[in-house]
């Protein structure tokens, strides 16, 4: 998981560049994006940005390493969220596809909607353990 930050003529390069590997772009701002790629394209996807940001300026950081991966699903998934996220999660206000930055109880995460039900989210490694009980809690 790498994140990217500059300004577009560098982000549409590095997304061009990254076209073909399998994974995903996800956009957090206006000058943010979170590339995510398989563990086996990890090193195409490094080569890609790599050409694609040649003599851009930009900000290119792999947190592969600070987060952990968190999914939630099933029927109440949005309800459970909701106990301790501020953010609005009706399906007409946050559809499937997007994500964002927002707070689970006092974690910092990534939230990423996946499908109608299901969930990802990336959290700091140090509140893991805190973010899985909240949920757990409220499941």
């Amino acid at each position: 998981m790498f994140v990217l930050r500059g300004r577009a003529a560098a982000i549409e390069a590095a997304l061009a560049a990254v076209g073909a590997i399998r994974g995903d772009a996800l956009h957090l701002g206006p000058d943010e994006w979170w590339l995510v790629a398989t563990p086996e394209d990890r090193q195409a996807m490094i080569g890609a940005l790599e050409r694609g940001l040649a003599g851009r300026p930009h900000s290119l950081v792999e947190v592969s390493d600070r987060m952990v991966a968190l999914r939630i699903e099933g029927a109440r998934a949005t309800e459970v969220l909701a106990a301790f996220c501020p953010l609005d999660l009706d399906l007409a206000v946050f559809q499937p596809g997007r994500c964002t930055r927002t707070l689970l109880g006092k974690a910092d995460l990534m939230l990423w909607r996946l499908g109608a039900d299901t969930f990802h989210l990336e959290v700091g490694r140090s509140f893991a353990g805190y973010a899985a009980g909240l949920l757990l809690t409220e499941a």
